[in-house]
């Protein structure tokens, strides 16, 4: 069993191990270099003693607190450990008055909040148009009437629910086809009418006789 005493005096020898003021005292590797000496001088490990001042350490700070808050006037008893963790009682002032002046602020810091910057004052506004261009986009009425559709087509039984998915596919697929076929129909091109003017019509030859079948003819007669 570890001796209490004599972890304690070694504790004592180590300022930065309880000492939030000592530079060395968030120098972890320095100070789990300690803890391990400690260990070896105690014939125990670093963590036991370790976690046996902590144990140590919070029952000091109750058995004072206790003492503060009770009237001295009545009688109380002495931890056995408390005369000779008394050094540890400055430390655990100066965490007070840190810890008190620090919720001072805080409240101060609440009761007078600090007026905001203008890039703070700009960012409600422009959040509140944010909030309020993002609206619910307008549903399409083909959905809404197919989802109306499918709320009363799912109350039918499997049969009717599929004879009407037969149905509705047979209509929607034959207006498919004529729609296609009215596009093609109007994306042939024109044909053009051929022209009918005078000049375009070939002219009707005449027969000319020779002059010689006109005389005889005369002779003749």
């Amino acid at each position: 069993m570890m001796d209490d005493r004599a972890l304690i005096e070694m504790v004592r020898q180590y300022e930065e191990l309880y000492n939030m003021s000592d530079e060395r005292y968030t120098d972890k590797i320095h100070k789990d270099n300690v803890w391990r000496q400690i260990a070896m001088e105690l014939g125990s490990t670093d963590v036991a003693c370790k976690t046996r001042w902590i144990s140590l350490r919070d029952q000091f700070r109750k058995t004072i607190k206790k003492k503060e808050e009770t009237d001295a006037s009545e009688p109380s008893s002495k931890w056995k450990y408390e005369d000779c963790m008394s050094f540890v009682l400055p430390m655990q002032k100066r965490r007070k008055t840190l810890s008190t002046r620090t919720g001072l602020f805080k409240s101060a810091k609440r009761a007078n909040p600090e007026p905001a910057s203008p890039m703070q004052l700009m960012r409600y506004p422009i959040g509140s148009a944010k909030r309020e261009t993002t609206a619910a986009p307008k549903q399409d009425p083909i959905d809404v009437f197919f989802q109306g559709l499918a709320a009363t087509v799912k109350t039918f039984s499997p049969e009717y629910q599929h004879a009407a998915k037969n149905r509705l596919f047979a209509v929607v697929s034959d207006l498919e086809w004529q729609q296609l076929q009215d596009n093609a129909q109007n994306s042939l091109p024109s044909t053009p009418v051929p022209a009918t003017s005078a000049q375009s019509e070939t002219p009707t030859p005449v027969a000319v006789f020779p002059s010689c079948y006109n005389t005889g003819k005369n002779e003749q007669e």
